[in-house]
């Protein structure tokens, strides 16, 4: 924090230093202050889609879904053609558990990225029976099983963040905490929202978690427990 306030009294008119302020404040909980700072950003810098999309994930962290909806869903109108605020719809959708708007944004996305359309057409029935079958256990038991797939089919390895999140809301505790683990031992960037992202909520009342806090180092905020 020391150093972007330095930078920006360096130079104020300097969009990126106010970005990743922004988003430093995001990751400690300081919502309130991060929204404010990609909003200086944004006056400097107004066509930045980086900056405007990371603004919608602030107000997602915030819990602000809502709002986070409809500043993404603008940006989706100037610039269908842009990756990252596809799945960052997808993302907030998911926690409001509108699980078709979900797989629409996120097929949006993966199409963006070279996808193949047939399959994933298939994927998002077998996802929506699943969701018609057993609710929201089955959207993401059937996320976790179409990831591993994917991951088998391309002869990639499963990304340890993603698998965190996945069993996180499935409510896997367990093998949330192993894939947590994974991240911790790989010293992965993503833990550095480990207090503030709404995928882990279902754990924070956990010991385990506020252990892995700890460790971490990371502020002790909690924006509360599902």
């Amino acid at each position: 924090e020391r150093e972007y306030k330095r930078a920006i009294e360096l130079s104020p008119n300097y969009p990126t230093a106010y970005h990743w302020y922004a988003e430093s404040l995001s990751a400690v909980g300081r919502f309130d202050e991060s929204i404010a700072m990609y909003e200086r950003a944004l006056k400097l810098d107004p066509m930045s889609l980086a900056i405007s999309t990371d603004l919608g994930r602030a107000y997602y962290v915030a819990r602000q879904y809502d709002r986070a909806i409809e500043h993404l869903k603008k940006i989706e109108e100037l610039d269908p053609n842009y990756v990252r605020t596809h799945f960052y719809l997808a993302g907030v959708y998911e926690q409001k558990e509108m699980f078709e708007e979900a797989l629409a944004s996120r097929r949006k996305g993966i199409l963006l990225n070279g996808g193949n359309s047939e399959r994933l057409t298939a994927a998002g029935r077998r996802v929506m029976d699943a969701v018609a079958a057993a609710g929201r256990k089955g959207y993401w038991s059937t996320a976790i099983a179409l990831t591993q797939e994917a991951a088998e089919r391309n002869g990639e390895s499963l990304n340890p963040s993603e698998m965190a999140e996945l069993y996180s809301l499935l409510d896997d505790k367990n093998k949330a905490f192993e894939w947590l683990e994974t991240c911790f031992r790989e010293r992965r960037v993503n833990l550095v929202f480990l207090n503030v992202e709404p995928a882990y909520d279902n754990l924070r009342s956990d010991p385990r978690f506020a252990d892995l806090v700890r460790r971490v180092g990371t502020p002790n905020y909690a924006p509360g427990v599902r």
